[in-house]
């Protein structure tokens, strides 16, 4: 049995990874979320993550919660598990947004 060899996780990748996720969550939509991506900027990680649990099915907020520990910290050891955790709450938020924008194409061909 051979042993699978994992390249290091240096801080460049940790900020590509950042980066990549980032293009895909988008523009912030409400203000709680403008405020969080201010503060993910500013690198407030009390900020974003209050933001976020106050806010708890916004899975904008929910993705730079786990965003910002990565970015302050590129080098914790569950640095895996918050990319993984912050990329699919950004999946999640880009189905979310589907379904809305689907919902009402739906209702007004529909309904109207």
């Amino acid at each position: 049995m051979t042993a699978v060899q994992l390249p290091e996780v240096t801080a460049d990748r940790v900020f590509a990874a950042i980066d990549a996720i980032l293009e895909v969550l988008g523009s912030p939509e409400t203000e709680a979320q403008r405020a969080a991506l201010a503060a993910f900027n500013e690198g407030d990680s009390a900020k974003v993550k209050r933001l976020s649990s106050c806010n708890l099915a916004d899975s904008y907020l929910r993705c730079l919660g786990y965003l910002v520990s990565a970015k302050n910290n590129p080098k914790l050891p569950t640095i895996d598990t918050l990319l993984s955790e912050s990329a699919r709450a950004a999946a999640d938020l880009i189905k979310d947004r589907t379904l809305a924008k689907l919902s009402q194409e739906l209702d007004r061909t529909l309904n109207t």
